[in-house]
């Protein structure tokens, strides 16, 4: 692809994320004017902070899109995760549609269609076990400061952070080597075998 084909790729997919953003507020009945209202209780001090910390966070993510897609930079990763994550979390069923959007881009400055896969089953892997992660690590805080109003309320919330730190286990040894993968994957037939019809 030529470079002012990618270069009106890039544009046009910044142009839909902004169209996106500024439409999504009336889609769901409200205005600018609410949402204006209520940024306006904010000290500057605060919104800048707010500002800088989700720069902060989205710079933080160019390392990952970096490191699995060889050869991309930090600013196209910034662009590429600040338009992607726009695009997933304004539209109804936006994972997919965010994707395809991160995909058109990578496309547009070059990358080939099997790294660009590659890149996003790693990442979306990944965050998949981070969020699997974080439930039970807040569960076992809870437990841990004894938050919880009662013993069955412990037992069960220690019963899933259990479970999801097995899932999570179960996953990374799986991801660890073929021959792992190989021996949950029989596992989990065996069980799927016994399940009903």
């Amino acid at each position: 692809m030529s470079r002012p084909a990618r270069v009106v790729l890039s544009v046009l997919s910044l142009a839909g994320a902004v169209g996106l953003l500024a439409a999504l507020p009336y889609l769901v009945g409200v205005d600018w004017t609410e949402i204006g209202r209520q940024l306006g209780r904010l000290a500057l001090w605060e919104l800048a902070g707010l500002t800088l910390l989700w720069l902060a966070g989205l710079w933080a993510y160019t390392y990952v899109f970096t490191a699995s897609l060889p050869g991309l930079a930090h600013r196209q990763a910034l662009l590429m995760n600040a338009v992607g994550s726009a695009v997933s979390n304004l539209l109804p069923f936006g994972g997919a549609a965010g994707l395809a959007v991160t995909f058109a881009m990578a496309r547009g400055w070059g990358h080939r269609n099997a790294s660009i896969t590659v890149s996003a089953l790693v990442t979306g892997l990944w965050n998949v076990l981070a969020r699997l992660l974080l439930p039970a690590v807040g569960i076992v805080a809870l437990l841990v400061a004894g938050e919880l109003p009662d013993r069955r309320t412990a037992a069960m919330a220690l019963l899933a952070a259990a479970v999801i730190l097995g899932i999570l286990t179960v996953l990374v040894l799986a991801l660890r080597s073929p021959r792992a993968a190989r021996a949950v994957d029989r596992r989990l037939r065996a069980v799927a075998r016994r399940l009903p019809g």
